[in-house]
């Protein structure tokens, strides 16, 4: 998309930036509940350690 140096341009050009930086912010705490709800049903928030299984 190509966003051009008027007034309207910019203010285009902020709030595509102030949603991009949301929806990462949103993207990572998301991705924290995740892996804290998958501790306290007791799995491991990555891969098994060495000699478990990874099962789904």
């Amino acid at each position: 998309m190509n966003i051009d140096k008027t007034p309207s341009g910019k203010l285009l050009h902020g709030i595509m930036a102030g949603i991009a930086e949301f929806y990462s912010a949103n993207l990572a705490s998301e991705a924290k509940k995740g892996m804290r709800q998958k501790v306290k049903s007791g799995g491991t928030p990555g891969h098994a350690p060495l000699g478990y299984r990874n099962v789904p």
